[in-house]
């Protein structure tokens, strides 16, 4: 198994640092529920929030809810297995996009039509 799909299962926090509207919404903290690799060959990880979060949408300027995001590391070289093993609080930069289409649990590439990135941000396991 690799390092980073370690993170399956872990409680972590996501900051939002830019997503558009200049004032981003506090996420509560949330699970790593799955990792998907995309079309790219990256690795992002499904990330479950404790409970929803009503938010504006700044490519429609509607509201649109945060519950199930995908993460994925922002810069070559930063790896979210960096979180494993390191004293919870450490940060990594990625990139978030919100999940708008159920993934099957059967795909195991991300399909990028169901998801929309909207955020730089950072994460820390708990």
């Amino acid at each position: 198994m690799k390092m980073e799909h370690m993170l399956v299962g872990k409680r972590i926090k996501i900051i939002l640092d830019d997503d558009g509207t200049g004032k981003p919404p506090e996420l509560p903290p949330g699970t790593v529920i799955r990792s998907l690799v995309g079309t790219d060959r990256v690795t992002y990880f499904v990330v479950r929030l404790d409970h929803p979060v009503r938010s504006l949408r700044a490519s429609t300027k509607q509201d649109w809810v945060l519950f199930n995001l995908t993460i994925s590391n922002r810069y070559k070289g930063d790896s979210l297995d960096t979180l494993i093993g390191q004293p919870s609080g450490k940060l990594v930069t990625v990139g978030i996009a919100n999940v708008l289409a159920p993934i099957p649990d059967d795909e195991s590439v991300l399909d990028f039509a169901k998801v929309e990135y909207f955020a730089l941000g950072r994460v820390s396991r708990l």
